[in-house]
């Protein structure tokens, strides 16, 4: 066969060896020589197999032989309109675990969990680097003096978010290109300053966990007693829980323990947060 390789590709995106296929509206191709063979196609396939033959279309089978070179000449017009219109956000520089909407989309509840709730810190108008655990979560606007003694957040749906025993908050903090400050710590208090009035676990993580489940620097958990004001302080000397992979989300989990069931404003928790990290 003679005739061009190079057409005959950039129509049909085939190689010549093996068989091939394609979906042309018309095609001449001439077998040794002999008479063309045209072959109309609307909607069906040219298939060219490697003994030879040519089969598809509407024009049934046709036999030759293979040596040489292939060669064809195709004719047609090929249109269509493809059209579509690709949307997203992206907040921020860091990525937080998967299925996050990430920081500043305040509440999510991790698949699988029905006492999970993740959240964004306070932010404005509460005093710097300070989040109010639950009721001045997710950046509301509100003051202290509104939101300092809620122990319980309203979500917009219907129900609330509690530290009631078994409940877990996971607070969302932006780590990025640098380490947080050395020496740097998340501290926990009672709503009003003091130490906590019941038992905490907390724990600072890569994604949301129960805080009562080991870490893997075993300094990024504390458990903390009653009337205590624990800490969790940031930084690579021992003691301290590190920052090991920047850019990222991290998370602040807490959960109420022990046997006594927390109530009132003894389940509001006052945390001073890291400036660096905090909002």
């Amino acid at each position: 066969m003679t005739a061009s390789k190079t057409v005959f590709r950039a129509l049909f995106g085939i190689a010549v060896a093996g068989s091939l296929a394609a979906s042309v509206l018309a095609a001449t191709i001439t077998i040794n020589g002999q008479s063309p063979m045209t072959y109309t196609c609307t909607d069906g396939t040219l298939d060219v197999q490697g003994n030879g033959n040519f089969t598809g279309c509407n024009a049934g089978t046709t036999s030759g032989t293979t040596s040489g070179t292939t060669s064809g000449t195709t004719s047609g017009t090929t249109s269509g309109t493809t059209s579509g219109t690709t949307s997203g956000t992206t907040s921020g520089t860091t990525s937080g675990v998967t299925g996050d909407p990430g920081i500043g989309t305040k509440t999510w509840v991790p698949p699988g969990t029905t006492n999970t709730w993740v959240v964004d810190q306070s932010g404005a108008p509460i005093q710097s680097n300070t989040t109010y655990v639950p009721g001045c979560v997710n950046n509301t606007g509100e003051g202290i003096s509104t939101c300092g003694g809620k122990y319980a957040y309203g979500l917009p749906g219907g129900g609330s978010i509690t530290l009631a025993l078994g409940n877990i908050v996971s607070v969302r903090y932006r780590v990025g290109a640098t380490p947080p400050t050395q020496g740097e710590y998340f501290q926990f208090n009672s709503g009003g300053g003091s130490g906590i009035s019941y038992p905490l676990e907390v724990s600072f993580t890569e994604a949301p966990q129960d805080p009562s489940l080991p870490t893997a620097d075993p300094d990024c958990r504390k458990s903390l007693p009653r009337l205590s004001t624990g800490r969790i302080t940031l930084g690579t000397l021992a003691g301290q829980c590190e920052i090991v992979n920047l850019n990222k989300t991290y998370y602040l989990n807490m959960k109420t323990s022990g046997t006594t069931a927390c109530t009132g404003t003894g389940c509001v928790f006052k945390v001073n947060e890291p400036l660096s990290i905090a909002n």
